[in-house]
């Protein structure tokens, strides 16, 4: 009844107003002006009839005015995290979906619903600690903290990774339940996704395809995956996505969609070597015969398109497929000796494998040189049994297990080709690989070697990949061919048991600037993968133990020394303990301190941790040094020199966690090492665990938090078994941390850092000449202060001192530069030694930017163990107590001025800067705190 009538009222006043419209027109302007009047008042009551019908029905329909409420509080959510970007703290006003009031007009709007629960209220945008933090790195070094995350296998990256797409809305398990929400349809709108970063995304879904830490790993990372596609388009896949995504599609039996995706990325022409591989394994050659032509078919192709012979299997011999494969050729009869060696250790079950596919080489003249590495007698037997059918294959006993290097300098004593090759014990070759790198170093007189590629496969012939290497066809080190006299004249292989491949090859290209080529684009070696393989447990899809990154670092230094001195058969460098042979599983018996810490960080970070090694060892303790990984160090590309300098000056150890030893008192001489450590394992049994906080674990702000010390302690205590005590380094650190942990976390005492310079006499004044000012520290922005005017005050000409500065200026602002460079003497870092500058200095002052929290500060130690007067900011009280003098940077020329003419006070100034550091910041100190011998 009130539909009709209202559309009749506004019928009548729809014609009012059009008549008065044309008498208007016709200048009829009494009549116009009452038919205009009498269409007001019509369509006036029209609109208060409607409003008042809308009114009754949003009352009685709540769920509406939800709906629209929640529209509007996630609307100004995600406009204000636009507006503010990730990682700062906010507050956004929000509607809550139960309060009965208006929503402003001026509130922002977007389209869409939300997903699941909604809680309006205040909603802070952001987060405080390690999660949050390295999300907000991640935007900007991504690459790098994906790197940190296989390398450590942390799952709880994977937060870090989900956070830094979602703006820091959600953890991994969060973007996980709203992608398959999404996915199921039961979301009619998810829209807000398209606010996520889809770089942040491909990355976490990256990590989970290849950690596989979980049974859903693969499932989690092909539904990230193909969401990004669905909400992002197929251009956002990169390369590398299209390589591990196409992988997880076919281990989830998607072959459709693998191929799709392969060809989405071009792969079938950018690496159609990887696309020949990767679609023969969705041809399953135990399946049945078809399948088995087909995968046959496949991998023959990439073989004659390189005008290489096929291969084929004998599918019903009862052995698995890889140990079926056969091939023969036209034998090449002429031609020089090639001696192939192959080391073994307690490979006598599948080393028949290779001997045969190296006796069908058509390169025939050959010799197989067989190294036993101390396998035991049940295996010589059957390597002797094996040997005898195979005419010209010798066979060198071992004694003891040393390493597969150490085998292979044994054999080339016994080595007479005038080519050597090396061979593994368990994999296939083709036919004519020999033939292939013969030819080519005869053809190539300037080559020194070269290799071959070869693929990772399964006993059944599926192909899989074992590093972060997507593409599944890679160089094979176990594959190089040298002139023996390049042996002769750069030495054997690196005397360890495991990793010298690489650094062979490394130092040959270092030692004669060629590289070594790497033959043919389709793969000449199956390459058997099964967990027993040397590399399982210590390389996996990104991971590596970090001995094997310090080996790397240390034989790189040790090349760039040799191109220096010339001499390249010396091979005396630092070398982890478990990698020197006979070491590998061997328990090593029991330390007195083991120090852990991510030796790549640079300046005062290593060096305390160097210092206290150096003095450990000098004191005769049995020293170990295990380097781990710290996010917050993802920039730097290798351990420092010093700390290959301390290994190989010192009597210490590179030690691993999973080394099986006992130690005495271990030491972790930064948290962000254990704060993401969950995923690591350890053999190591100490009697005493000691976490070193080496600067505030928080910035003002709520910024910076790189570690969580409650998250640290628990993965220590899964890692040793021992509930560690955590100490700061300073006073100035205790204070901040104190107020972040309960009482039952943190020691009352601090382990700071030592002194290595002899501790020098009281100072005096000499009246008869102007005081000098002094500073040393590395060339760093936030070293130096923030305002200019405390570079005109404490680090320019003035008329009470002057000044010298050690470390360099490049790094402040031209205009500070320009203070500086008027009124001070400039040394650069290193240009003289510490004690010579401090010796030549009577007053030292250390202002810095205002964006710093000095931790510690060693140089201010070295300067008071000088017997130097220091003058600091007032926090600093903290650390140095009546050892310095605290004073704002505009009292600093009274001060100096008051001293130096009361020479009285300059020297008991001075005399309390040195009691400070006998007490705290000595060696003898320290030997206290190790609690491993008597100072």
């Amino acid at each position: 009844m009130l539909k009709g009538n209202t559309r009749k009222l506004g019928a009548v006043g729809i014609a009012a107003a059009v008549l008065s419209g044309l008498l208007g027109i016709f200048s009829v302007w009494p009549l116009a002006v009452f038919f205009l009047a009498v269409s007001l008042v019509i369509i006036t009551l029209v609109v208060l009839v409607i409003h008042r019908f809308l009114v009754q029905r949003l009352s009685a329909a709540p769920d509406i005015t939800s709906a629209t409420n929640q529209i509007s509080a996630l609307s100004s959510q995600l406009h204000g995290l636009k507006a503010a970007g990730i990682g700062k703290a906010g507050v956004s006003t929000a509607v809550s979906p139960n309060a009965q009031k208006a929503v402003s007009e001026e509130e922002p709007r977007l389209s869409f619903a939300p997903i699941g629960n909604f809680i309006g209220a205040e909603v802070f945008r952001g987060g405080i600690g390690p999660e949050y933090e390295f999300a907000e790195r991640a935007i900007v070094i991504r690459g790098k903290l994906e790197t940190f995350a296989l390398r450590t296998r942390s799952m709880a990256m994977r937060d870090v990774f989900a956070r830094a797409a979602t703006n820091l809305h959600y953890n991994a398990a969060d973007v996980q339940r709203i992608l398959r929400v999404v996915r199921s349809g039961q979301a009619n709108n998810a829209s807000f996704t398209k606010f996520w970063r889809p770089d942040q995304l491909l990355a976490l879904a990256r990590i989970l395809a290849n950690q596989r830490l979980l049974e859903s790993d693969l499932e989690d990372a092909e539904v990230i995956f193909n969401a990004v596609r669905k909400i992002f388009g197929d251009g956002t896949l990169k390369k590398s996505d299209i390589y591990i995504y196409s992988e997880v599609l076919t281990e989830l039996g998607m072959g459709s969609v693998q191929n799709e995706i392969l060809k989405l990325g071009k792969i079938d022409k950018r690496d159609p070597i990887h696309y020949k591989l990767v679609k023969a394994n969705l041809f399953d050659p135990r399946e049945s015969h078809e399948t088995a032509i087909r995968w046959l078919q496949e991998i023959n192709a990439l073989f004659t398109k390189e005008n290489l012979q096929p291969i084929e299997i004998a599918f019903e011999s009862g052995d698995s497929l890889l140990d079926s494969i056969s091939s023969l050729g036209t034998k090449i009869s002429d031609g020089p000796l090639v001696s192939v060696i192959v080391p073994t250790f307690k490979g006598s079950d599948l080393i028949e494998t290779t001997i045969k596919c190296l006796k069908d080489q058509t390169w025939n003249n050959l010799e197989i040189i067989v190294v036993d590495d101390g396998s035991g007698q049940k295996h010589t037997d059957e390597l002797e049994r094996i040997i005898e059918k195979y005419e010209g294959v010798q066979l060198i006993l071992q004694p003891e297990n040393l390493g597969a290097y150490p085998a292979r300098n044994r054999a080339l004593d016994a080595a007479s080709g005038e080519f050597i090759t090396v061979h593994d014990d368990d994999d296939w070759s083709h036919p004519q690989k020999i033939q292939v790198q013969v030819e080519h170093l005869l053809e190539h007189n300037d080559c020194v070697a070269n290799m071959t590629r070869h693929v990772r496969v399964t006993p059944d012939l599926t192909f899989t990949r074992i590093n972060n290497n997507p593409s599944v066809s890679q160089p094979n080190f176990s594959s190089l061919m040298l002139r023996k006299s390049v042996v002769e004249e750069l030495g054997r292989w690196d005397h360890v048991n495991r990793g010298a491949d690489a650094e062979f090859r490394d130092r040959l290209v270092a030692a004669t600037g060629k590289t070594v080529e790497v033959l043919h684009n389709v793969p000449l070696s199956f390459t058997r993968t099964h967990p027993n393989s040397l590399t399982a447990g210590e390389i996996g899809r990104g991971y590596i133990d970090p001995s094997r990154l310090f080996y790397q670092r240390a034989y790189q230094l040790h090349h760039e020394q040799a191109e220096v001195s010339g001499v390249w058969t010396d091979l005396n460098f630092a070398k982890p303990c478990n990698m020197l042979p006979g070491n590998r599983g061997k328990h090593l018996g029991k330390y007195d301190v083991i120090f852990i810490t991510d030796f790549a960080f640079p300046g005062g970070t290593s060096n305390l941790t160097l210092n206290e090694i150096e003095a450990s060892a000098d004191a005769g303790l049995r020293v170990g040094l295990i380097h781990m990984f710290s996010p917050a160090n993802s920039g730097s590309v290798g351990v420092t020199e010093r700390s290959l300098s301390v290994v190989s000056n010192s009597n210490v150890d590179v030690l691993s966690l999973t080394d099986s030893l006992e130690v005495s008192h271990l030491i972790v001489r930064h948290p962000s090492v254990l704060q993401f450590a969950e995923g690591l394992t350890s053999a190591i049994q100490p009697e005493r665990v000691s976490v070193i906080v080496n600067n505030p674990p928080v910035l003002k702000g709520g910024k910076g938090f790189g570690f969580d010390l409650y998250q640290v302690r628990e993965n220590a205590v899964n890692l040793f078994g021992v509930d560690p005590k955590v100490y700061a380094e300073s006073g100035v650190t205790h204070k901040i941390t104190r107020g972040l942990v309960d009482r039952t976390i943190l020691e009352n005492e601090n382990w700071p850092g030592f002194v290595k310079f002899p501790i020098q006499s009281v100072r005096e004044v000499d009246p008869d000449r102007r005081p000098i000012l002094g500073r040393h520290s590395r060339d760093a922005e936030l070293k130096w202060p923030s305002y200019l005017s405390t570079y005109r005050n404490v680090y320019a000409k003035n008329d009470v001192f002057d000044v010298h500065i050690m470390g360099g200026i490049s790094s402040i602002s031209p205009s500070a530069q320009e203070i500086v460079k008027k009124g001070a003497q400039l040394t650069d870092f290193g240009g003289m030694s510490v004690p010579e500058f401090l010796n030549g200095v009577d007053f030292w002052s250390y202002y810095h930017s205002d964006s710093l929290r000095e931790s510690f500060g060693m140089a201010i130690v070295e300067a008071m163990s000088a017997g130097v007067p220091v003058i600091l900011p007032e926090y600093m009280k903290a650390n140095f107590g009546d050892g310095a003098i605290y004073a704002k940077p505009a009292d600093v020329q009274g001060i100096v001025a008051n001293l130096w003419s009361n020479p009285e006070l300059y020297s008991e100034q001075s005399a309390r800067g040195i009691k400070v550091v006998q007490e705290k910041y000595t060696k003898e100190a320290l030997f206290v705190r190790l609690g491993v011998m008597k100072p």
